[in-house]
């Protein structure tokens, strides 16, 4: 079996072009990393060239069936209550509006209704920004105890700019991030985390892919969730 590998860095054009060599030299299957919309250019040559594919993406929206994702929902529910088992009720959370962390911030305030909007950095763009959405926090009357982070990138960032403010984790604040990325086991703390099961995806997806491309058929409307399980290290801390 011979793979391809493309990385589109959330880039369509990149994506397109990929796309296109792929279809041109006969691809037997393709699975997409990433949300795909109904009226994506994708649906269309996917559909045209009759090519099996499989989504392994964020969420359960993507239009391309089937589908195989982390169930974000559960997520959330389990960083929510290891934070308040632990005595928070002052919770923030940092996202990022990319393709398949997006929906996080809705299930954070699905999760948390009384969250402080103050303390909710729906979309971080650069370290800058970063930076000042921390700083603001540590000079607030009633800062957040803990921040729920959309990626253990983000979070390991977050760590980096609330020392940079004078802050430290997890004694000042809880950090807990999601993926269980290799860099977070080896953060200094190690990081509390979300950890999706990559492996049982990859696994899922890859066998869905293999029985359309040998029973030469679509199997349409099927969606696997797959449960995370939280990681507890360092970061997060019990209230006093």
């Amino acid at each position: 079996m011979d793979v391809l590998i493309g990385h589109t860095d959330y880039q369509e054009a990149t994506a397109e072009r990929q796309l296109n060599v792929m279809m041109n030299h006969w691809f037997d299957g393709v699975i997409l990393l990433d949300y795909v919309a109904a009226h994506h250019p994708f649906v269309d040559v996917l559909k045209q060239y009759q090519t099996p594919y499989v989504s392994l993406t964020g969420d359960g929206s993507s239009a391309l069936w089937p589908i195989v994702h982390v169930d974000d929902a559960v997520g959330m529910q389990l960083a929510v209550a290891h934070l308040t088992d632990l005595g928070h009720n002052n919770i923030g959370f940092v996202g990022k509006a990319v393709s398949g962390v997006e929906h996080r911030l809705s299930l954070f305030y699905q999760y948390v209704p009384s969250a402080n909007a103050k303390f909710v950095k729906e979309n971080m763009n650069n370290s800058d920004e970063l930076y000042q959405f921390i700083n603001e926090l540590a000079h607030h009357p009633e800062p957040p105890t803990a921040l729920i982070c959309a990626t253990d990138d983000i979070a390991l960032k977050v760590i980096h700019c609330a020392w940079q403010n004078g802050l430290h984790v997890p004694a000042d604040l809880s950090v807990i991030g999601f993926d269980d990325i290799t860099e977070a086991s080896e953060a200094q703390p190690p990081l509390t985390t979300i950890r999706q099961p990559m492996e049982k995806m990859a696994e899922k997806a890859v066998n869905l892919l293999l029985q359309q491309i040998q029973d030469q058929q679509e199997i349409d409307q099927v969606q696997y969730k797959m449960a995370p399980v939280l990681i507890e290290r360092e970061t997060t801390k019990r209230m006093n």
